[in-house]
Parts: C-alpha cells; structure tokens; sequence
C-alpha cells in the first residue's frame, strides 16, 4: 500500500489522488512533513497522459486507429450509443501500458518484479480474452487480408504469442549485453515483450521488437560516445514506448508488421535477429564492459 517512504506511515485516501494529492500536501508528509519526490506525481502524470492518448485514439475517434471490424466502431461521444466492447479494448490496452510501466519503474530503482506480479500481468493478459474474445484485438493471418478478427482465441495460441516476444526479447537482451549480471535485464525484457505478444498478438510484437531493437543499438551508440545518462534509461522503458507508438499508429503500421502468410513472418524474424547481430557486433567492437 501507498506510504510515506520516510516515515511508513500509510497515505490517506484523500492524500492518494494522482497529481492532485501532491500538490494539495505541497509535496510533503502530512504526518512527518518529509518531502516527498516529486518523481511520484510526474509518473503519474505521464501514465495519466497515455491513458488520454489511448483514450482519444481508441474512444473519442471510434478506433481509427484499429484494424476494421464487421460492425464498426462507434466513438463514444455524447448523442451515440455506448460501444461497450470499443471501452473493453481500451481497458484491455491501459492494462497492459499499466503492467509495462511497473515494470519499467522497478527497472529503473534496481530492483526485480514479485512473481506474483508475473501472474497477475500473465492472468490480465490471458483471461479476458478468453471471457470475452472481442478484446484481443488483432490483424487477421490469412488471405492477406488486413481485417480485425477474433477467431481462434484459445490458451494455445495466446501462449504461442508469449514465447514468441519472449523470444525475442532474449535475443535483444543478450545480444546486448551478454555478461551474467545483466541476467535480470534480459528477464525483464523478455517479460515485456512476452506479454506485448499476450496482449497484442504476433504482428504488434514483432512491430515493438524492432522499435526495441533500433533504439538499443542508438543507445548503444551514445554510451560509447560518452553519454552516460543514456545507459540509465531502463530496457523496459523502451519497449513500453514502442507498444504505445504501435497501438496509436497500429493501422498505419499494418504493413509493417502484418502476419502474412507469403514471406512476411521471415522477413520479421530476419529483422530482428539481425538488429541482434548488429547490437552484438557494436558490443564486441566497443569493449566487453560498458562506460560507467
């Protein structure tokens, strides 16, 4: 529960509000008066502030940003019926931007995520759809066709889309850093990118993976060249960036990562494996131990 991290006493309820409770303590304990980060109320702000984009995108323009569907998408807007299932997918995509930004902030304090967390985020990804299939929201395999479908919802296939993020969030983790105290990173990384691929399916992780990949190899980059600040940015952060920039930009990027039968998965595997190699070949080429 919410606490003040000087003194542990447990934050009220009133206190609790996002943003709004720090601004109204002035950034202090009211039981203490330590100050509290103002790190707390900025997180809560951009978590906030993704969930308004998501919300416009998904919400307020009828899911312009989503593949077509039979019945379409009705925006909910005043004077419209409520698209109960358009709301179900937006909760469903907050969910997993919540999940990817826990994981990020733990990344970033050090610190390593509960295995109880693991099956909650695993259980938010899985049962939903199962219940209520229109949430699983994704590009259809067959026919080269580009329309949104639901069949085939089942355990199997939703553990097929894990291992495969997971996958590939090994290969970019290792690839990057092989050395054993970074285990815990290329953990995380694939525990993101498994669950893009839990919640999004396929064609929106491999989309995400190389989104993942090109920045590992700026960040790379910029750490050779003495950017120190740039080695702090947690992995996790990276993949939770590219997941909102796919989800946003999704029927734009339908192209891109779209599962298509005639050569497509290949050429997706092809890219990202060799985002991998590059990243390997720039490690090596720049020494075995990172700039500190």
């Amino acid at each position: 529960a919410s606490h003040c991290p000087s003194c542990k006493t447990p934050i009220r309820l009133r206190d609790n509000i996002p943003v709004l409770g720090w601004i109204l303590l002035r950034g202090r304990c009211r039981s203490c008066g330590c100050q509290i980060s103002p790190g707390y109320p900025l997180v809560e702000f951009a978590v906030g502030a993704a969930f308004a984009l998501l919300a416009w995108c998904e919400l307020a323009t009828g899911g312009a940003n989503l593949p077509p569907r039979t019945e379409a998408w009705k925006p909910l807007v005043a004077g419209l019926p409520f698209d109960w299932v358009l709301l179900g997918v937006w909760l469903y995509h907050v969910t997993l931007v919540s999940i990817l930004t826990a994981m990020a902030l733990i990344e970033f304090n050090g610190t390593r995520p509960t295995r109880g967390f693991y099956i909650f985020a695993f259980c938010a990804g899985l049962l939903p759809p199962l219940a209520w299939p229109e949430l699983h929201v994704m590009f259809a395999s067959k026919m080269n066709r580009s329309a949104w479908t639901t069949t085939d919802v089942n355990v199997r296939l939703a553990l097929q889309y894990l291992v495969f993020g997971a996958m590939y969030g090994t290969c970019l983790g290792w690839s990057y850093d092989p050395r054993r105290s970074e285990r815990q990173r290329v953990i995380q990384l694939a525990a993101a990118l498994g669950a893009v691929g839990l919640f999004l399916g396929d064609a929106a992780v491999s989309i995400v993976a190389c989104m993942v990949a090109a920045t590992l190899v700026l960040q790379r980059m910029l750490l050779s060249a003495g950017w120190i600040a740039a080695g702090r940015v947690p992995h996790v952060a990276l993949v939770l960036l590219g997941t909102l920039t796919t989800i946003v930009f999704w029927l734009t990027l339908r192209g891109v990562g779209r599962p298509l039968e005639s050569g497509a998965r290949a050429m997706q595997g092809a890219a990202v494996l060799g985002a991998c190699a590059l990243l390997a070949i720039l490690f090596h080429a720049f020494g075995r131990k990172p700039p500190q």
